[in-house]
């Protein structure tokens, strides 16, 4: 099983760039017909975009299982050998789910945006959890202090 982390959102894009010219040139050429936040935000046609986590078979492709939240990421999904997988979102909540259910089996708010992934580490035969947070895409609802942050497993 893989795991991916993104959103669920609908949005109207526009080229809004010409082709390029000549081979090799790099070539952006649209984005959202209108921006809801900070960034390049999207149209969304029913509220905000949500986050999801989709685990997927890596034989055919299939999503097998999803967990939607409200708030959306861009944060990554890191798994454990003892079936854990650990993600953050973008409202500071670092959570640890069942790799099987997808079930959150904990939480806790570092009170900054995450957008980067976690890592796991041993020292002593101890693991831990590690997070860099500190980006708040878009909310100014939340410190955009930037920190690494470690939890003991």
């Amino acid at each position: 099983m893989a795991y991916q982390q993104g959103h669920l959102a609908c949005a109207n894009y526009q080229r809004s760039a010409p082709l390029p010219e000549g081979p090799g040139e790099a070539w952006v050429g649209g984005g959202v017909a209108k921006s809801i936040g900070a960034g390049t935000g999207s149209v969304v046609s029913r509220g905000q975009p949500l986050g999801v986590i989709h685990g997927i078979d890596v034989l055919n492709g299939e999503v097998k299982i999803r967990n939607v939240a409200p708030v959306a990421s861009r944060a990554g999904v890191m798994g454990t050998a003892g079936d854990l997988l650990f993600a953050g979102e973008e409202d500071g909540t670092f959570g640890a789910y069942d790799k099987d259910s997808l079930a959150k089996l904990w939480t806790f708010n570092v009170g900054t945006g995450i957008r980067a992934p976690a890592i796991t580490y041993a020292v002593g035969g101890k693991q831990y959890v590690a997070v860099v947070a500190g980006q708040a895409f878009g909310s100014k609802k939340i410190q955009t202090n930037q920190m690494l942050i470690v939890f003991g497993l």
